[in-house]
């Protein structure tokens, strides 16, 4: 496993402690997301049973991933994530930078992050 796969599943770890942690954010959410880490061609789709937490989680690439359902898809390399969740990289500024990009429902994804506890 190279130091890039090891660091997303770190992420994705992480991310998943988070919102167990903060399910009462996302209860009666109940949806799936997929998040696509650009500079190593892995992919994982993640879904929210509806107490809030994670019921849920696959890895693969994103073309074995593409027949999962999700309400978004966020892709972007593993560092701007990484800069997301220790607060280093502002959101919104690598939204219109172009470092993330989204397909599909962003308002779902803004309730989303609340569990992330993004800053």
């Amino acid at each position: 496993m190279t130091e890039r796969n090891k660091l997303a599943d770190d992420l994705l770890k992480d991310i998943t402690k988070r919102i167990d942690q903060n399910a009462e954010k996302t209860k009666g959410w109940g949806k799936a997301i997929k998040l696509v880490f650009t500079d190593i061609q892995v992919a994982y789709w993640a879904k929210l049973a509806m107490n809030g937490k994670i019921e849920a989680v696959e890895k693969g690439t994103p073309n074995q991933l593409q027949t999962k359902e999700a309400v978004a898809t966020l892709s972007m390399s593993t560092d701007t994530l990484a800069g997301l969740l220790n607060g280093s990289i502002s959101p919104v500024a690598a939204f219109l930078k172009g470092n993330i990009k989204i397909d599909g429902s962003i308002d779902a994804l803004m309730k989303l992050a609340t569990a992330f506890s993004v800053k």
